[in-house]
């Protein structure tokens, strides 16, 4: 019987600390009809390792297919654990429901993000019905005149519209969030980017709205968390040669065309 996954896969972004460029290198998905969960690596990996990327210590072979019953502890380690106190203000902060939400969950909203390493995680955007979402903290919030002002006057619900942004010196691709007047209150993450400029000027159908505003003390990073909707019918990111694993055992997302050589595997 072959193998499927409940969405959503997890990506895991490497950024190059030299040229600030970030690499998606590997994915996580949570096996369907069996506990488990399944990591590879993607053939972006392979143009990392070209600029200093090397295989984590968890899963030490690009080329291999690491399954484990239990989420690895590489995950595991980027959960805020449950017997915190804040942890319950911390899930409400993601617009999460603490008696339902996965571990992957909480990985695809939060980014898994530490300060010791250049490491981040995102989710696929995911089938709601006729369309495919997505959820995403603003970025660069105190970066933007005004901007923390404008975010905590916003509502769940408010639409927001996208702008490119050619003039940015960090990203070309950039993309800034815009709310009513005008007013920008931040930026689109860098993993969106990449698929963005042509889904807003090609895409009718894309949709950003206002899904939570969290009041300080919470962190800027997590001040404004939006939803990302499109057409079932447009172009759906993070699909193509970049994000297909490496090896040809691994499973295939929904969309993504069918292996093409003989499996390999290893146990994690």
């Amino acid at each position: 019987m072959s193998l499927s996954y409940e969405p959503p896969a997890i990506f895991v972004n490497w950024q190059d600390e030299t040229s600030r460029t970030i690499f998606p290198v590997g994915r996580l998905v949570t096996l369907r009809g069996e506990p488990g969960y399944e990591f590879a690596y993607i053939a972006a990996a392979l143009g990392a390792e070209k600029v200093g990327f090397a295989p984590f210590q968890a899963f030490p072979d690009l080329r291999q297919v690491y399954r484990a019953p239990e989420l690895p502890a590489f995950f595991k380690n980027r959960l805020l654990q449950p017997g915190r106190p804040d942890y319950p203000q911390y899930l409400q902060e993601l617009g999460l429901d603490a008696a339902t939400v996965t571990p992957v969950e909480i990985l695809a909203r939060s980014g898994g993000r530490r300060v010791t390493d250049p490491l981040e995680v995102f989710a696929e955007l995911v089938p709601v019905g006729d369309r495919f979402e997505a959820h995403f903290f603003v970025r660069g919030i105190r970066y933007l005149d005004n901007a923390e002002d404008a975010a905590l006057l916003l509502r769940p619900g408010d639409p927001l519209r996208l702008a490119h942004e050619p003039s940015n010196a960090v990203n070309p691709n950039a993309h800034l969030v815009i709310c009513h007047g005008g007013q920008a209150v931040g930026y689109v993450p860098d993993y969106l980017v990449d698929d963005l400029k042509a889904l807003v000027e090609q895409d009718e159908s894309l949709r950003v709205e206002v899904v939570r505003v969290n009041q300080p003390p919470a962190p800027s990073q997590q001040r404004l968390l939006c939803k990302l909707s499109i057409s079932s019918e447009a172009p759906r990111p993070h699909r193509g040669p970049r994000f297909d694993p490496i090896s040809p055992d691994a499973i295939r997302l929904e969309g993504s065309k069918p292996p093409s050589a003989a499996p390999q595997r290893r146990s994690a």
